[in-house]
């Protein structure tokens, strides 16, 4: 048995490869491992000579040792930190309850990936004003697929306010460490602005300074800066005026959808409507001015068509001015880019629709261009 020397110094973070025998490849197993004279009798290398380096010493044969490293010892240790025996998520990742009403309906999965565990427990810590059913019995995971679910019902209570709410949720095995989710409730009326478009936003078109990679509103990573919007005068979740109508700029939690690309979405805002006259959008084109129009449906099954146009949200009509019969509702001092700060940024009103003497409007339905985009609605 041709046995071959080798002596590997081990630089910290770097791979070796192994050439013996007068410059000629051989094909060669290791039959005797040390490191700095000590036995090593192990299939895999210490910490201390990835992260420090060091010294191994190989005998190596063209005959395979079939005794080196064989002891339950030498087998490479599993490292575990982190490791979960389950997995836990719920589902939608938005839900919305009505104040008074019979509430949302949320449904938190398991999925058993080792260990026994045939239940989970589940243990929501609802907020003031939300109170959670269901979560007592559990989740049962299948016997044969680790699989199971828990459907819980969320409820707002009468009054509280509307606006976007945190609901913690945990999922406990017997002895594996908990798995921690957040489910956003949003609480809004049946048939209001806020309950239609948090159904419906597609985009997240606003980011902190300090964090521009939250948002990207027109597709190459520019978005609204979030700062600079308050000091403009939209702050999440607050009222403001334009046009002779009142609109609620959107607040959800970062990084989550707050504004809608048109695509033909109905939004049923009959609440909210209820004794409105006039009506328009709030929110801007990329790519350019763009033109479109929303069919408003009525209570009485009639339609017609409000304008919903808006210029580009950095230069309208390729320059500063309000094009397309828009109203300034915010000029920002910048807009946040994926290099810093970027160009200013406007948002805009639609030109307002007047509804007709008797009519009341049930839902309105945006047109299919994705140039547009809806942040909120106002009503007057």
């Amino acid at each position: 048995m041709r046995r071959f020397r080798t002596q590997v110094a081990v630089a910290a973070a770097a791979v070796a490869a192994l050439v013996v025998g007068a410059g000629r490849p051989v094909s060669a197993t290791a039959t005797t491992l040390s490191s700095y004279g000590r036995t090593w009798e192990r299939t895999y290398l210490p910490q201390s000579a990835v992260s420090k380096g060091g010294r191994l010493d190989f005998d190596l044969s063209a005959t395979p040792d079939t005794s080196w490293a064989t002891s339950a010892k030498a087998a490479p240790p599993s490292y575990r930190e982190g490791e979960q025996d389950f997995l836990a998520y719920a589902t939608p990742n938005q839900a919305v309850a009505d104040p008074g009403g019979a509430g949302a309906k949320l449904t938190v999965h398991g999925q058993r990936l080792a260990g026994h565990d045939r239940t989970l427990a589940v243990t929501a810590d609802a907020p003031a004003g939300l109170t959670v059913a269901g979560a007592k019995k559990g989740i049962v995971l299948d016997p044969s697929t680790g699989a199971g679910t828990a459907e819980l019902t969320v409820k707002a209570a009468a009054g509280t306010d509307p606006g976007y709410y945190e609901l913690p949720l945990t999922i406990r095995g017997r002895t594996a460490d908990p798995v921690h989710r957040t489910a956003i409730v949003l609480v809004a009326e049946d048939g209001s602005v806020g309950a239609a478009l948090a159904g419906a936003y597609t985009n997240t078109g606003v980011s902190s300074e300090d964090n521009p990679a939250e948002a990207d509103f027109d597709g190459a990573g520019n978005s609204y800066a979030r700062q600079a919007l308050a000091d403009a005068g939209l702050t999440g979740g607050t009222a403001a005026q334009v046009s002779g109508t009142t609109f609620v700029w959107p607040g959800p939690p970062d990084t989550r959808p707050d504004n809608v690309t048109a695509s033909g979405q109905k939004l049923d805002i009959a609440a909210d409507a209820r004794d409105a006259k006039r009506l328009l959008f709030v929110g801007s084109a990329t790519n350019g001015d763009t033109q479109g129009s929303a069919t408003v449906t009525f209570t009485d099954g009639a339609t017609a068509q409000a304008d919903l146009s808006f210029g580009d949200w950095t230069k309208p009509g390729g320059g500063s001015d309000p094009v397309l019969g828009n109203t300034v509702v915010a000029k920002t001092e910048h807009r946040n880019s994926p290099g810093g700060k970027g160009d200013p940024a406007y948002v805009f009103a639609s030109k307002p629709y007047e509804v007709p003497e008797g009519k009341r409007i049930a839902a309105v339905t945006l047109p299919e261009e994705g140039n547009l985009h809806v942040f909120s609605v106002g009503l007057g």
